[in-house]
């Protein structure tokens, strides 16, 4: 019974980072209309709400969209969701351009600070222009040198394991760290090979990682969902802002040292690591970013650039040791590419754009799996969204997943076909039916980033190996849904050497 009572008190706490007017009373209206309103695809429990379990999350939400194919309404324990996963009604839902709700985004806040990621209006649109230099062109080819480096090293330690069954996951984790940490950073850590948790940067990693999971815990616990609550009343609360102040500590003494750095020797000595890009970045007024800003935007950069790409890549080599005439089909392109540039080492940013069939895998897996499985936004407006008008503040949450596995979208959703990527296959496509890296303004500023390291990483990787799977009837792993979305249980390979 306590809990059920602490549960109300956080529930009615939150009330106010909804944004409903007035308070309680207008949540209460605005939940009892969408009610009544929109469909859910299946009754859900009156405190719970559908809140199936994480590994049963994928399956409900593509049980759910052959249901309901263009709106349904999901209850997060008493939030309403209103969920679109069809390429009209994600367009009418954020035609406005609505904002993030607070409410589902501060638990992110809590973990990775105000930055691109969480934050909203006119400061997000600021950091936004600030950031920009970061990712052009220019800056994007002299991190090419980095992957070759680190994919090399990855390489090495798996060319004493070939044919060996292994999971792939923390070596992973550990490649794209060390890419990240140099390109975001300017640290060249050696963290593949060198793995003493004592140091700092393997700390920061261990941090990053403990607070990603914690985060997503958050999202399940409703006892969890106040702050009070959550850091004051439980272990793993206390445990949470512990980590958090080591995670933000790490990063912040990093850019101070580079700061001082550079005030001594002069902007001339900036190098082409994003920290540097960030130092130096001034916006119209001439003002730049603090240590506080630079730190949120570094621990957001840190934890997306190396976790999302880290499990794209395992996922990919998952799907192309199952379809093995996917994988001849791109490494015979990966050697064509080869053949024209001379070897791996010559290979420069613009070569990357001849692998097309490459690229088309890349995204038919990030379709499939879905890596950023959502994003949300409340509503500033009453919109007409498909036949339903949605009242203000309604929180409409643009399910990346249920899209990408709508049968009116993409037939046969679950077949792995890189061929729907083809330019012929492409060129009608609605712009909405696929948002592996979100759309409009808020599309990722890392998007290209993301699809240069992945093919510079698979160049190497199959062009040296083989990849098989360790056990050829083991079942499909499940889809964790956490930040990102996982295989639970890892997946054991087999690195084959050509």
């Amino acid at each position: 019974m306590w809990l059920a009572i602490l549960a109300i008190l956080s529930f009615i706490s939150l009330i106010p980072l909804w944004k409903c007017a007035p308070g309680l009373l207008g949540f209460i209206q605005l939940r009892k209309a969408l009610l009544q309103a929109i469909a859910s695809p299946e009754p859900c429990h009156w405190l719970a709400g559908h809140s199936p379990d994480p590994i049963e999350y994928r399956a409900k939400m593509l049980q759910w969209t052959n249901l309901r194919r263009r709106i349904y309404l999901q209850m997060v324990s008493f939030y309403p969701l209103v969920n679109v996963n069809h390429p009209d009604t994600i367009v009418a839902a954020l035609k406005h351009s609505p904002p993030k709700p607070a409410y589902l985004y501060n638990f992110m806040v809590d973990f990775l600070g105000d930055g691109l990621l969480t934050s909203g209006g006119k400061k997000w649109s600021r950091d936004r222009s600030l950031l920009d230099k970061s990712f052009k062109a220019e800056q994007l080819r002299s991190f090419v040198p980095i992957y070759k480096s680190a994919g090399a090293t990855m390489v090495d330690k798996w060319m004493e394991r070939q044919n060996e069954v292994f999971t792939i996951e923390d070596d992973l984790a550990l490649l794209t760290y060390d890419i990240i940490m140099q390109c975001a950073m300017g640290s060249e850590t050696n963290c593949q090979l060198e793995t003493d948790s004592e140091k700092a940067h393997m700390q920061y990693l261990d941090n990053a990682q403990w607070l990603s999971a914690a985060t997503t815990k958050r999202y399940e616990n409703l006892l969890y969902h106040n702050n009070f609550i959550f850091l004051n009343l439980t272990p793993y609360g206390r445990e949470f802002a512990a980590r958090r102040k080591q995670l933000v500590e790490y990063s912040t003494n990093v850019i101070r040292t580079r700061r001082a750095e550079l005030d001594e020797a002069g902007t001339c000595a900036a190098g082409n690591s994003m920290l540097d890009s960030m130092l130096s970045a001034r916006d119209k007024d001439g003002h730049g970013l603090s240590d506080q800003e630079i730190s949120n935007h570094v621990n957001t950069m840190l934890d997306a650039g190396h976790d999302t790409t880290a499990y794209s890549l395992q996922w990919l080599l998952f799907y192309l040791a199952q379809h093995q005439q996917v994988q001849d089909k791109c490494r015979s392109e990966i050697r064509k590419m080869l053949e024209n540039c001379g070897s791996i080492d010559d290979v420069e940013h613009r070569d990357l754009d001849e692998l097309q069939y490459v690229s088309q895998a890349i995204n038919e897996t990030l379709r499939i799996v879905g890596i950023a499985h959502c994003f949300a936004r409340i509503l500033e407006k009453s919109t007409k969204v498909g036949e339903h008008t949605l009242p203000k503040n309604t929180v409409v949450q643009v399910n990346v997943v249920a899209l990408h596995h709508n049968p009116d979208v993409w037939p046969d959703s679950m077949t792995f076909d890189p061929d729907r990527f083809s330019p012929e296959n492409s060129k009608d496509r609605h712009p909405y039916a696929y948002l592996a890296f979100g759309c409009g303004q808020r599309t990722c500023i890392g998007k290209r980033m993301a699809m240069d390291e992945m093919r510079t990483l698979l160049t190497i990787l199959l062009s040296t190996f083989r990849v098989t799977l360790g056990d050829e009837n083991a079942p499909e792993p499940h889809w964790i849904c956490e930040m990102v979305s996982k295989p639970k249980p890892a997946v054991k390979f087999r690195m084959e050497v050509l």
